[in-house]
């Protein structure tokens, strides 16, 4: 009888929910782009990064306030304990009260609040330029993690392999040695090698589960969980454009944008500061209403005023500070400078990289592939007496060692590649527009 596919559905669910461990062998698997979306969402260093950018409106907000006029209201209310005149006039009376607006504007002659908006507005635009920095080393941060544990995932299986290749040489030495074809030493060094083995496959198991609670940490997923084995991406470079790379980077990278906007603010710094020897312009103006007991002879009062104001000594506290100001501005130079040279080493450096990773790679292959071909010949020796359990041993070590340094140097290769976009600064372009699709 054939269970509804709803119905079968149900089962599965109940199920799951009265057996953890049923539910807990459900591993979901993510990919590098779903590792991607999830970092976006919980790390908190993107997080705060975002704060800043709010906090940088916000300032942007105070400055625009300061060049609009203030509105104030005011009232007020007395009640005297009697009304009192002399020779006619009221000198107390039984009550009074008095209520108005003010309106109120100050601004230096020179435009200085104009120059802290114009700060403020950069502000935004640096602090959005830092959360793509943000961004972008927390995403490598993240595909350097995602990498570990694929390296670690196939580790794994490199371990097992050895394991079950041992476990049957072990074997065969046990069947040689009831027919008196093999010695106890050899079963001893097998025995030896096949508990080394065991111990290398729980290292790297336990090595791979410190990755995913690492990667975990950095995206947000919650354990257990599986990660996608990653398609291997090709990336046609030739030496010739190291110098175009080089440029790329010098007009890509988030990190110079934002220290050249770091030394544009310095320069207006200076300016604000400078402002402050300007004389300041205050305009005021009043409406005032008075209500009291007797009824007053002027109830309304209206008034405008002008206030001009210069500080003409202040023991050097505005000659510091624009010495602080120019101090800054030179600071940001220097480093825009200094961030410029690196980052060129750091396009050369991930160049070269990815030049040895492919080079290594070739190699590696070879050597993997010899180093099969060795074992293959040393068991087949082995089984015609022709080869002892060194020999064995030591082309299964080869083996080992090959097949890991060449899976270890292909995930290189993939992050090798993400290295040359990092440095480049379209890594994170990259990233968004794979999202987008």
């Amino acid at each position: 009888m054939r269970l509804h596919p709803l119905l079968t559905l149900l089962i599965i669910i109940i199920i799951s929910q009265c057996h953890p461990v049923f539910a807990q062998s459900i591993k979901k698997e993510y990919t590098l782009n779903e590792c991607y979306i999830s970092a976006l969402k919980h790390a908190e260093q993107i997080g705060i990064a975002k704060e800043a950018v709010a906090i940088a409106e916000f300032t942007r907000k105070q400055a625009l306030s300061v060049l609009i006029p203030t509105l104030t209201a005011s009232g007020t209310y007395q009640h005297y304990n009697e009304k009192k005149e002399a020779y006619g006039s009221l000198i107390q009376p039984k009550w009074e009260g008095t209520y108005g607006v003010k309106i109120t504007q100050s601004i230096t002659l020179n435009g200085r609040e104009l120059t802290a908006l114009r700060i403020a507005e950069q502000g935004i635009e640096k602090s959005n330029l830092d959360l793509d920095v943000a961004k972008e080393s927390y995403l490598y941060n993240v595909a350097s993690a995602f990498f570990d544990v694929a390296k670690l995932q196939q580790g794994v299986l490199i371990a097992e392999a050895n394991v079950v290749r041992l476990t049957t040489y072990k074997n065969a030495i046990t069947t040689r040695l009831r027919l008196g074809d093999a010695s106890k030493t050899e079963l001893f060094r097998t025995e030896a090698e096949l508990a080394n083995a065991d111990a290398l496959l729980l290292e790297t198991k336990n090595s791979q589960k410190l990755a995913k609670a690492f990667l975990a940490r950095l995206t947000g997923l919650k354990m257990p969980f599986e990660i996608k084995e990653p398609q291997i991406s090709i990336a046609r470079l030739t030496t010739t454009e190291l110098t175009g790379l080089k440029e790329m980077a010098l007009h890509n990278r988030a990190e110079l944008k934002s220290y050249a906007a770091a030394a544009s603010i310095s320069a207006k710094q200076v300016n604000y500061a400078k402002g402050a020897y300007w004389p300041r312009l205050g305009v005021e103006g009043s409406l005032i209403s008075l209500e009291q007991e007797p009824e007053p002879m002027l109830k309304e009062s209206a008034w405008l005023g002008a206030n001009l104001t210069f500080d003409i000594f202040d023991g050097g506290l505005r000659k510091s500070q624009i010495s602080e100001a120019r101090a800054l501005q030179k600071q940001a130079r220097l480093t825009l400078d200094d961030a410029k040279n690196n980052i060129t080493i750091e396009v050369e450096s991930a160049f070269l990289n990815w030049q040895t990773q492919q080079s290594v790679i070739k190699s590696f292959e070879s050597q993997l592939r010899y180093a099969k071909e060795n074992y293959d010949a040393s068991i087949q020796l082995s089984e015609h007496g022709m080869a002892n359990s060194v020999d064995i041993m030591d082309a299964n070590t080869l083996l080992v060692t090959s097949d890991w340094q060449l899976a270890e140097a292909r995930y290189n290769l993939q992050l090798a590649i993400l290295g040359i976009e990092r440095s480049t600064g379209v890594f994170l372009k990259v990233i968004e527009k794979r999202l987008a699709k």
